[in-house]
């Protein structure tokens, strides 16, 4: 199949090295600053050692094969879902929780394991700060809790009204919540959902990181991050596991 030192196979397509190099800087310029990534762009700031020219070919490449998307407003390319996936599958490298930050973590939720309606209140609430994006928390009773609307604004792609009443409207709504990962792995320790997979129209655009836990009395929730589809997912990922564990270690001890 002529794998590059990858041994990247996706979708009945290989990626070269390069490829792969490639796209891993594309999703992290655009991670950071929310515009099209050019070919200029990647010659300046990463050190690829191919030129501009060559940068355009592969790119284009990419594009025939579904990784990348080209805006009609720019020359550059954005990261697609399928980029995403690929990244996050066989790329990504986690980024690691201070030590600081877990102990004051797991510290403030501790003070609250005898009452599990403010337990989660602040669990939200610490998930949307330590993630700076937008947190949720449905449980399967219907309950839901959610903290960090005020992220939603740092992101551009929340500048289309749309889309932001659309999100907004989602997490007044248990249900919709809820439908969300009827197709999820139950057994999955942490997953993600990109564009389509969240089932609902007009999210085309985000992603969501999100974990199962238990509560007392055998009742399950889900806790949920949600941004754009360029969410940090090598630093928030982690956030979320973290959050599972201590949440399960709790509900071990009610």
């Amino acid at each position: 199949m002529g794998f590059g030192s990858y041994g990247i196979y996706v979708t009945g397509m290989d990626l070269t090295e390069r490829k792969v190099q490639i796209l891993k800087a594309i999703i992290k310029e655009y991670t950071k600053s929310a515009e099209a990534v050019g070919s200029q762009t990647l010659a300046k700031e990463y050190s690829l050692n191919v030129s501009p020219a060559t940068l355009r070919n592969e790119m284009s490449d990419l594009v025939e094969m579904g990784y990348l998307v080209k805006e009609h407003i720019s020359a550059g390319r954005i990261p697609g879902p399928l980029a995403y996936r690929l990244y996050i599958k066989e790329l990504m490298e986690e980024q690691e929780i201070p030590v600081v930050s877990e102990v004051t973590i797991k510290q403030r939720l501790w003070e609250e394991r005898h009452d599990v309606d403010q337990l989660l209140r602040r669990m939200v609430q610490i998930l949307a700060d330590e993630s700076q994006n937008l947190a949720f928390i449905v449980t399967d009773g219907g309950r839901i809790y959610h903290a960090g609307s005020v992220h939603v604004l740092r992101h551009p792609e929340f500048f289309n009204i749309d889309l932001t009443r659309t999100v907004l409207h989602m997490l007044d709504q248990a249900e919709v919540l809820a439908s969300v990962f009827e197709r999820v792995m139950p057994e999955q320790e942490v997953g993600v959902l990109l564009s389509d997979e969240l089932g609902i129209n007009g999210l085309d655009q985000c992603g969501v990181i999100y974990a199962q836990f238990t509560l007392p009395y055998g009742e399950h929730a889900r806790m949920g991050v949600l941004g754009p589809m360029r969410l940090n997912y090598a630093r928030i990922m982690p956030i979320v596991r973290y959050f599972k564990r201590i949440s399960d270690e709790l509900a071990r001890v009610w």
